[in-house]
């Protein structure tokens, strides 16, 4: 991500000189989210492509989330994630 990170790049952060809500900082979590959900919540909860209850998707990702699952695979692709 080199032209979002002014230490890979001669650029400033983000591509601006003020970066903040306005920094095109979307173009990696976009990237990110579909890497997440291609390979980890699509596993195990379908897309909707008709009407149904959505009750055990939401338990199926909340128990990603509470066992760390998503986090595990979001460093896998940047690097560890420091809290």
């Amino acid at each position: 991500m080199p032209l979002v990170n002014h230490h890979l790049s001669e650029l400033p952060n983000f591509l601006v000189v003020n970066p903040g809500l306005n920094s095109g900082y979307m173009i990696p979590q976009y990237t990110l989210r579909e890497t997440v959900t291609d390979h980890l919540i699509r596993d195990q909860v379908p897309m909707v492509k008709e009407d149904r209850f959505f009750y055990p998707d939401i338990e199926t990702i909340y128990g990603q989330i509470h066992e760390g699952e998503i986090v595990k695979l979001v460093e896998m692709a940047i690097g560890e994630i420091e809290f």
